[in-house]
């Protein structure tokens, strides 16, 4: 009879320590579900956002950079998953973005100008023009930029404007464009779609079988 109820309590403490290790087992699984909810389908990226992003047309895809943040937590009983990154929770549940400080919310008229952009700021972007000799024009919809002789085109060239019947000389090219808000429509990721969720419970169900 000891030998018996001493088998009992042996599986019995097994499963414990099985139960105890579901969340680390689950959470893993449930963050690569995440990642592919992220694949959608979802509400098409306006073609602004469709020009300044890596991959283009496609939703929630620039760098990868929201995707490879997202990560889990433990605790006992339970798991959480979501990311670090501040504009996570935007992307998510959609909203309005809108300038804090500034006057405008500046967007870069091309890809290239947007990676200079991110590595210098726009005010180091905009001063560095400035100190090869571009003059920047400042209106109130674009910031537009005059360039030196000889320089190199940067971000839309503009077409001359005629004056008088003569196409003006001056070359002008737009550089960003001023907004006063910009509304990023809703995209669920972070969800455990019903599927998943049986996916998970079908998991933790063959933890608990092999723990037998």
């Amino acid at each position: 009879m000891a030998a018996s109820t001493d088998r009992f309590n042996a599986r019995l403490q097994q499963m414990s320590q099985t139960l105890a290790k579901l969340p680390a087992l689950l959470a893993p699984l449930a963050v690569t579900c995440v990642q592919t909810n992220m694949d959608g389908p979802f509400t098409a990226n306006a073609a602004l956002t469709q020009s300044l992003k890596n991959r283009g047309a496609k939703p929630l895809f620039d760098t990868g950079e929201t995707r490879a943040s997202l990560t889990y937590t433990t605790e006992p009983g339970r798991f959480t998953v979501g990311s670090p990154l501040p504009h996570t929770p935007l992307i998510n549940n959609g909203g309005t973005l809108v300038a804090k400080k500034a006057k405008s919310l500046m967007v870069p008229s091309t890809r290239g100008l947007k990676r200079k952009a991110k590595a210098m700021g726009i005010k180091g972007l905009l001063g560095s023009l400035e100190s090869t000799g571009w003059r920047i024009v400042w209106r109130p919809k674009a910031v537009l930029g005059v360039p030196p002789d000889g320089a190199s085109v940067q971000g839309l060239p503009l077409k001359p404007k005629k004056q008088d019947g003569k196409q003006k000389a001056r070359r002008l090219c737009l550089l960003f464009y001023r907004l006063e808000k910009i509304d990023v429509p809703k995209r669920e990721f972070m969800v455990l779609h019903k599927e998943q969720q049986a996916l998970l419970l079908k998991e933790a169900q063959h933890a608990l079988e092999r723990a037998r």
